[in-house]
């Protein structure tokens, strides 16, 4: 996964590291199934392309989907916040992701909504 640093505008690649995760499967009352995953980041490590400053991401993410019985009507929704730490003299910065996606029973995209930000926090 590569993305943008706001503070220097350099690309920062992941390298290294775990997600864990935490997975909830229920049946709703319609016969389809509602998913829930809870996850966090676990020693992950990653590089700046052009200086080679060194970053360690420490958050959370947490999405959840809505699956109707014929494999229609699918809504999935996704949160993630991301605190990437300098180890060096690099400036800290937060990342903010957004998604949510809805597939009508046609199989039509009905909503589709990606939002990323990033802010400098020093």
């Amino acid at each position: 996964m590569v993305f943008l640093d706001p503070c220097t505008g350099e690309h920062i690649t992941i390298t290294d590291g775990t997600l864990q995760l935490l997975v909830e499967v229920n049946d709703d009352s319609a016969g389809g199934l509602h998913l829930v995953v809870h996850g966090n980041a676990q020693g992950v490590v990653a590089t700046g392309e052009t200086t080679g400053g060194m970053y360690r991401l420490a958050g959370d993410f947490w999405t959840e989907q809505n699956i109707a019985r014929d494999g229609f009507r699918l809504v999935v929704q996704l949160v993630e916040v991301h605190d990437v730490l300098s180890q060096g003299s690099g400036e800290n910065f937060i990342v903010h992701l957004l998604s949510h996606l809805t597939i009508n029973a046609a199989g039509v995209v009905t909503a589709s909504v990606d939002s990323i930000s990033a802010e400098c926090r020093g």
